[in-house]
C-alpha cells in the first residue's frame, strides 16, 4: 500500500497587499479570504461597523412605531369582515350541499354559545331542527375571530323590513331556495363597526356592510 502526503495549499505573497486589496487569481484565494493591512494590523474588507448596525436598528425602531399604530386600527376590520365573508362562503356550502345531496341542509345560529352549526337533513333528506338522523357538518364559534368580534349591530340599525336570523334556521331545499322569506345575520366588533350577511327568499347569498352614511347599508 501507497501513502501519498496530504498537500495544502500555500497562499503566495501576492495575496496580502499593503494598504489595499486587489484582485488576487491564485487558485486557492477567494475574494473574502483578501486581506489588508492599515497601521500593521491585518483586517478584513467585509462585513459591518457598529455605526452601521446601529443606524439599522434605529431605522426599524421608526418603522415600528409608525406601523403598529395603524395595524391596530386596520385588524378589528379584518376580522370582523372575515367573519362575514366566512358566513357568506357558509351559506353557499350549506346550498350546495342541499342541491347536490338532493336533501335540506340548514344553518343553525345559537347567539347565547355564539357560534353557528351546518346541519344536513340526514338518510331521510329532510331537516328536522337537529334531532332525529340530522347530521352536523360542521360548528363555526364565532367569539375566536378577536377584536370583540361578535353577533349583534354595533352603532348600525337593522335592515327595514327584513327578519333578523339570529336563533333561526336558514332551510335550503333541494332547488337552492330556502322555506322561509329570507333575513339577515349581523356581526360587529369592539369598534362597533357591522357587517350583515343573510340569504333572499330566492336562495340568493347577499353580504353588506354599514358605512354610517346617508346610505347605510352597501
Amino acid at each position: 500500500m501507497v501513502f501519498l502526503p496530504i498537500l495544502r495549499p500555500v497562499w503566495p505573497a501576492s495575496c496580502f497587499l499593503a494598504s489595499k486589496v486587489e484582485p488576487c487569481w491564485h487558485p486557492f484565494c477567494s475574494k473574502s479570504d483578501q486581506v489588508h493591512f492599515a497601521g500593521g494590523v491585518m483586517k478584513r474588507s467585509n462585513g459591518f461597523t457598529l455605526s452601521e448596525l446601529l443606524v439599522v436598528l434605529a431605522i426599524l425602531g421608526i418603522l415600528a412605531t409608525t406601523a403598529i399604530p395603524g395595524f391596530s386600527r386596520w385588524l378589528p376590520s379584518y376580522r370582523l369582515k372575515g367573519a362575514a365573508r366566512d358566513l357568506f362562503s357558509n351559506f353557499q356550502l350549506a346550498k350546495l350541499t342541499a342541491i347536490k345531496d338532493r336533501s335540506e341542509c340548514a344553518v343553525y345560529f345559537d347567539s347565547g354559545n355564539c357560534c353557528y352549526q351546518i346541519w344536513s337533513g340526514g338518510p331521510n333528506r329532510i331537516y328536522d331542527g337537529r334531532t332525529g338522523d340530522d347530521v352536523l357538518v360542521k360548528t363555526i364559534e364565532v367569539s375566536t375571530y378577536g377584536s370583540g368580534v361578535n353577533y349583534g349591530l354595533g352603532d348600525s340599525s337593522a335592515i327595514t323590513g327584513v327578519v333578523n336570523l339570529l336563533d333561526n334556521s336558514v332551510v335550503f331545499n333541494s332547488r337552492g331556495f330556502i322555506n322561509s322569506s329570507g333575513g339577515y345575520v349581523y356581526f360587529q366588533n369592539n369598534r362597533n363597526a357591522s357587517y350583515a350577511a343573510g340569504v333572499s327568499a330566492s336562495g340568493a347569498v347577499l353580504l353588506r356592510r354599514w358605512t354610517g352614511s346617508t346610505t347605510q347599508w352597501k
